[in-house]
């Protein structure tokens, strides 16, 4: 298939400025939910695995910290990973935006 015929093909997709505006809205706050969702899965990980080694061993890799202060830990080891997460998704939806969508139709003008 020709590029002309593949243009032809598309010709019906609407190239409005609002109409798109609304799809980089959109995939970019795809890129940002799929963000929290790696961070949450790496999150649950490392938990996973600290738990696993503080119950192995309390006293090698507790490094003198209670329960309480790993607990609090935690929670900021969750708060911090959510955070990153939403903003790498938001910065590779971005830059995706670009590659995907904004690039090619430079090289096509």
């Amino acid at each position: 298939m020709t590029y002309d015929k593949l243009k032809d093909f598309f010709r019906f997709v609407p190239r409005d400025k609002e109409v798109l505006a609304t799809k980089r809205r959109i995939y970019v706050a795809l890129f940002a939910v799929l963000g929290l969702m790696a961070a949450y899965f790496m999150y649950v990980l490392s938990t996973a695995a600290t738990i696993f080694l503080l119950l192995l061993d309390y006293a090698q890799y507790s490094f003198g910290l209670s329960w309480k202060l790993w607990s609090l830990l935690g929670k900021m080891w969750f708060v911090i990973t959510m955070l990153a997460g939403y903003l790498a998704g938001l910065s590779m939806g971005r830059y995706f935006w670009r590659v995907i969508y904004i690039k090619p139709n430079q090289i096509a003008k």
